[in-house]
């Protein structure tokens, strides 16, 4: 087959359309299984690996075999790529040693299975494998060990395998895969970074073309406006290092429920943080249950030996959106409410109560309201007139 066929050439220009088109990474793996086996290339399987930046996560794996058309991706932490089942696999070599392609029968006399993943790729009947690693460039500056990228095998599911001819036409396609692909790595990377930086809506928001600055809208929340009791003490008595360590793991316990119940983190100011539960179409009290739910599970998962976790709940109305210079942007939530939550959480510190609810939330809480223990009626800082606030009760009191 010459590696410019027009069947092959169809394969080229699909995967340029693809890319342009942003198509998802499992559509543009299915469909170049299923348009290589239409170029007569006895395709039985394809993987294919992007690295991504995720504090998480360090890749995302790509299935397809031949007569499927569900491809499930596959996700793997970075401690991954330190297991013993990595370390033996062809991938890991061609990595650390910058081979860029490799190739092995699978069958024959001339089967070389000198990999684990190959052996089982030839008990299931596969004769002939090609793998290859395309490395990009985020800028001129990055260096080699920094790259992100992608690795792809393809295996052959026909009698004798592939010709070198045919091979050299696989490989053909291999740089508008390249484009294809990196267009939707670097898609998932600007989502990803955004995400863990500004929150999942936030991210949307600004990825939707929410840039400019004062583009912001009305928004009805329940406010948590969380803190950490001792954190400063704390900071002067062990080393920074273990300081980070400390912080990291209490924030894991106050994040975790806050977007499980459905809220935004919105900002992280030290050992402390401010999220939001939008009020939707069911109304200002399942926000406000969210918010409630959220503060006592992260209560609970605080445990001990921990530091001690102050959180105020509040309800109001906000500004939602971009604030800042012209050239440095912050996407928060500004407004009265916002600083009537920061008051509270103030005198929640000072008053070592767990969790501290407005009135306003706790007119809006329902049956839920019940838990709640009045602390009578409060001056907050800067904040006109009284307010009512409320302590939480411990679970079945």
């Amino acid at each position: 087959m010459n590696a410019e066929a027009p069947s092959v050439a169809a394969v080229k220009d699909w995967l340029v359309q693809a890319g342009l088109d942003g198509l998802a990474a499992q559509d543009l793996v299915a469909g170049l299984g299923r348009r290589l086996n239409e170029a007569g290339l006895g395709v039985g399987r394809i993987y294919l690996a992007m690295t991504t930046l995720h504090p998480m996560l360090r890749a995302t794996g790509y299935t397809y075999e031949r007569g499927s058309d569900v491809i499930a991706p596959t996700a793997f932490v970075h401690s991954d790529l330190v297991s013993e089942a990595w370390q033996r696999s062809p991938f890991a070599y061609m990595i650390e040693n910058e081979v860029t392609r490799m190739r092995r029968r699978l069958a024959g006399p001339e089967a070389e299975l000198d990999y684990p993943v190959l052996k089982e790729f030839a008990e299931q009947g596969l004769t002939d494998w090609l793998a290859a690693m395309l490395g990009f460039r985020l800028s001129a500056q990055q260096q080699p060990g920094e790259l992100l990228g992608l690795v792809i095998s393809v295996a052959c599911d026909r009698p004798g395998g592939w010709s070198d001819e045919e091979c050299a036409a696989l490989e053909s396609v291999l740089p508008q895969l390249g484009l294809a692909i990196q267009g939707r790595i670097f898609a998932d990377l600007a989502g990803n970074l955004l995400g863990i930086y500004l929150g999942a809506d936030a991210a949307q928001r600004v990825l939707n073309g929410a840039t400019r600055r004062g583009d912001v809208r009305k928004l009805s929340a329940a406010l948590l406006y969380a803190d950490l009791r001792g954190f400063t003490a704390l900071s002067g008595t062990i080393a920074p290092e273990a300081l980070i360590d400390v912080l990291d793991r209490h924030l894991d316990c106050i994040v975790g429920p806050i977007e499980r119940h459905g809220g935004q983190v919105l900002k992280f100011m030290g050992d402390g943080l401010l999220a939001i539960f939008p009020v939707d179409p069911a109304g200002e009290g399942e926000a406000c249950r969210q918010a409630m739910q959220a503060a006592e599970e992260a209560q609970a998962l605080i445990g001990e030996p921990a530091l001690p976790l102050c959180i105020a709940l509040h309800l109001g109305e906000v500004l939602y959106g971009n604030v800042g210079s012209d050239t440095r942007l912050d996407f928060t939530v500004i407004g009265p409410a916002v600083n009537e939550a920061a008051r509270m959480e103030a005198l929640c510190k000072a008053e070592a109560l767990p969790i501290l609810v407005s009135g306003a939330l706790a007119r809006a809480l329902g049956p839920a309201a019940l838990r709640l223990r009045s602390i009578g009626m409060r001056s907050l800082p800067g904040i006109g007139g009284q307010r009512e606030l409320f302590s939480v009760l411990p679970a079945g009191a």
